[in-house]
Parts: structure tokens; C-alpha cells; sequence
């Protein structure tokens, strides 16, 4: 006996099949047009306490900032699991010299009615190797953008050898 035989004798399994795949069709159509999560790149994600902690604010802040009577820095913090754990991979902050400079720029912009992403020095490589990196934790130093052991401490891997995904701020 064939499938047209079967669904003639039972006309309520036709209908739950039809009915099935009318659901599936709605399901992708409304999955295809759900409107996606869209990460808000104006924000970064900084740590106040050794990158224990982080927390979300502009990310035209130039670290190291005062924040809440601590020094805060930008934290890159990343997850892995499926995105169940996270956990700060390093810390970054400008050097004092670069800091003064960016400050000024973004100043600058700001009296004259342009926004922070127009300061020039963000697109300047010299000066982004003005950048410094430390480890999580007290122990660790800050290390150039141009030592060495600065490549390592951006390499980041998950504590469980899982891929990885960089976490934004939404």
C-alpha cells in the first residue's frame, strides 16, 4: 500500500502532516526574518581589579582610566564552552605618554563638534605600539607592544583547549 492509499484511509494523518509542515514553514520564515543580535561597537569591556571583573563602557575610554576610585584598563575577555565560560585573557593599556596624546585628541574633536572615532591617531600603527599588555592577576607585568613576550601574552587558548570567541558587548 502507498503513501496516497494511507492518507486517503486516514484523512487526520494527512492533516497533521500538512499541519506539521505548515509549522516548519513558519518557523524558518520567521527565524529568516528575526531580526539579528547586533554587538554595540561603541562599547568596550574594561577591569578595574586585575581582570577579575569586567564591566562595559565607551570604547573611545583610553585606558587607564579612574573608574569608581580604581584604575580601570581594557580587559579582552573571551569565551569558550558554547559561550557557557568566560574569562579575562589580558589587559591593555596605553603607555602615559600615549595616553596625555590621545586624551588631548579626543579633547580636541570633542570642542570642535566631531566624533571620537575621527581622531587620527587611531589609525596611526606607530602609535597603537605605544600599547602595553599584562596577564590577569597581580604577578604579571605590563610588557610593551614591541617586546617579545608581548605576542604571548595575546595568544590567548581556552582553559580546556575549546575553541574560543571573543566577547562583545550587546
Amino acid at each position: 500500500m502507498g503513501i496516497r492509499e494511507k492518507l486517503s484511509e486516514k484523512p487526520s494523518l494527512a492533516t497533521g502532516a500538512a499541519a506539521m509542515f505548515v509549522l516548519i514553514a513558519a518557523a524558518i520564515a520567521v527565524r529568516s526574518h528575526w531580526p539579528e543580535r547586533k554587538a554595540d561597537l561603541d562599547q568596550a569591556l574594561y577591569s578595574e581589579d586585575d581582570g577579575q571583573t569586567w564591566f562595559n563602557d565607551s570604547i573611545f575610554r583610553v585606558a587607564p582610566f579612574d573608574h569608581n576610585g580604581k584604575t580601570a584598563v581594557a580587559a579582552q575577555v573571551y569565551s569558550y564552552d558554547d559561550g557557557k565560560k568566560q574569562f579575562c585573557g589580558y589587559l591593555v593599556r596605553f603607555m602615559p605618554d600615549a595616553k596625555a596624546q590621545l586624551d588631548a585628541a579626543l579633547a580636541d574633536a570633542q570642542r570642535n563638534g566631531q566624533p571620537p572615532g575621527t581622531v587620527s591617531l587611531y589609525q596611526n600603527r606607530n602609535f597603537m605600539n605605544r600599547l602595553e599588555f599584562k596577564l590577569p592577576g597581580p604577578n604579571h607585568p605590563w610588557v610593551r607592544y614591541d617586546d617579545p613576550r608581548s605576542f604571548e601574552i595575546r595568544s590567548v587558548h581556552s582553559p580546556d583547549g575549546s575553541a574560543l570567541d571573543q566577547v562583545l558587548v550587546y
